[in-house]
């Protein structure tokens, strides 16, 4: 006859393994049967001289400023999606005051996500800044929310000038069974998608993909 405490300590391995399981799956795969929420606002402000703007033939470096999970994810995301518009694009992982391209940055200021399997929320808050000349002195600045007066001088800028900074706020609420994995996909994809909408003009939007 069976010893009941090795039946016990039994059932409670397997109790144990299938929880293990349970959590991992929620954790490490990547599945999604829930309704989302998701709500965006954005600003955005530019300046140029000679009615510059973005030059879609010149290469763009793209530095991802932070190393959160959901930076990589949404800076990964842009660039998949500037690619798509048509843009030449490179990553770059040093940040310097003057690059010898264009230049777009791309940052999280703040956010806020709560995950669980079965509801999950989201509050977060983007900024970027484009510069066709490569140049970051004002990126600092506005980053912060100081909105720099921005100077365009006559012997830097005689081939035209464009910068660009914007913000965005976004806000999600999940619903349903939805992995860890399939919910960070879930907000870069939609800061990437709001932030290049907001970045490019009213008759670029085309290149959307």
């Amino acid at each position: 006859m069976p010893n009941k405490s090795f039946i016990t300590s039994k059932n409670m391995l397997i109790f144990l393994l299938v929880v293990v399981v349970v959590i991992s799956a929620f954790l490490l795969l990547d599945f999604k049967a829930a309704t989302s929420q998701t709500n965006s606002n954005t600003q955005s402000n530019s300046y140029s001289t000679n009615n510059t703007g973005i030059n879609f033939s010149k290469e763009v470096f793209v530095y991802i400023d932070g190393n959160g999970s959901i930076s990589k994810g949404m800076g990964s995301e842009i660039i998949k999606g500037f690619n798509n518009a048509g843009m030449q694009i490179s990553q770059i992982d040093e940040f310097k005051n003057k690059y010898q391209k264009p230049v777009f940055i791309v940052t999280i200021r703040n956010s806020d996500i709560l995950y669980t399997p079965f509801y999950s929320t989201a509050s977060i808050e983007a900024f970027y800044f484009y510069s066709s000349k490569g140049d970051t002195k004002y990126y600092k600045g506005f980053k912060k929310g100081e909105n720099p007066t921005v100077r365009f001088y006559s012997n830097e800028s005689k081939n035209g000038e464009y910068i660009k900074q914007g913000a965005l706020s976004m806000k999600d609420s999940t619903k349903g069974l939805i992995s860890l994995n399939a919910y960070t996909n879930h907000l870069e994809k939609n800061l990437a998608t709001n932030i290049i909408k907001s970045f490019l003009p009213v008759e670029q939007q085309w290149r959307i993909k």
